[in-house]
């Protein structure tokens, strides 16, 4: 009941983005029960939200390793190699989670999308077919379309782009996307249209940086050489992000 209740406070001071004091919470509660799955997972997930991917490592592979059954440590586990661009390692604990939890989408979604990291995209459009299958939603439609733009299947990666577009009309991720469907297709100003759209809006996915840099390309096309330079200006003075 003890380690229950403390468990719950690290839970609300987290929610409540206190970090610190969640960390602080926590580790006690690991001091005395160092084998808690629950504690351990917790642990990993203030861990990532302070960035600090090597204690997330080496607690969430604890957790994992002490519950190999159970698909909440197996599916953070392999999240957190998701997020650290670890996808040799994300695919085999995703992989174990889904089997886990055939039914989850969210594992579902992160197995697609860590094939695609892969580039094996023959295991990957099954995978994000079943991930729709599963929840029909934006983030899905968007995470497929740019699996298939890379591959240059522009044509259906605008069915999946339109359909994210429908079903959430303010995202900026998915007005970008259009943007860049239209370039490739030469229609120039469609395309500063969707991306000024997308400059517009708040998102944390595809950052203001590389819709400038598709502006600047997108009206140096259309021959407006003034615009073309002030949004590469605008471009070059973003930092680009830190990538793991």
């Amino acid at each position: 009941m003890l380690l229950q209740s403390s468990l719950q406070r690290a839970e609300a001071l987290l929610r409540d983005h206190n970090v610190p004091a969640a960390r602080e919470a926590v580790t006690e509660v690991l001091a005395s029960e160092p084998a808690s799955v629950p504690a351990l997972m917790l642990r990993g997930r203030i861990a990532m939200a302070e960035s600090d991917f090597d204690t997330a490592r080496t607690v969430l592979t604890r957790a994992a390793s002490l519950a190999p059954d159970k698909h909440a440590p197996q599916f953070l586990l392999g999240f957190f190699h998701y997020v650290d661009n670890d996808f040799l390692r994300a695919r085999p604990v995703l992989e174990r989670a889904r089997k886990i939890a055939p039914r989850d989408y969210q594992t579902a979604l992160f197995l697609a999308m860590t094939y695609d990291g892969l580039a094996l995209p023959d295991f990957a459009r099954p995978a994000f077919q079943q991930a729709l299958a599963l929840n029909d939603s934006a983030e899905a439609r968007l995470a497929f379309a740019r699996m298939l733009y890379t591959q240059g299947v522009f044509e259906e990666a605008q069915v999946h782009v339109s359909r994210a577009l429908e079903l959430h009309p303010g995202s900026r991720d998915a007005h970008y996307e259009q943007a860049r469907l239209h370039f490739v297709a030469n229609r120039f100003e469609e395309a500063i249209t969707e991306a000024n759209r997308a400059l517009q809006l708040q998102g944390d996915g595809i950052s203001e940086r590389s819709i400038h840099f598709l502006l600047s390309r997108a009206y140096d096309r259309t021959g407006d050489k003034a615009r073309a330079a002030e949004h590469r200006r605008a471009f070059e003075a973003i930092p680009p992000r830190l990538i793991r």
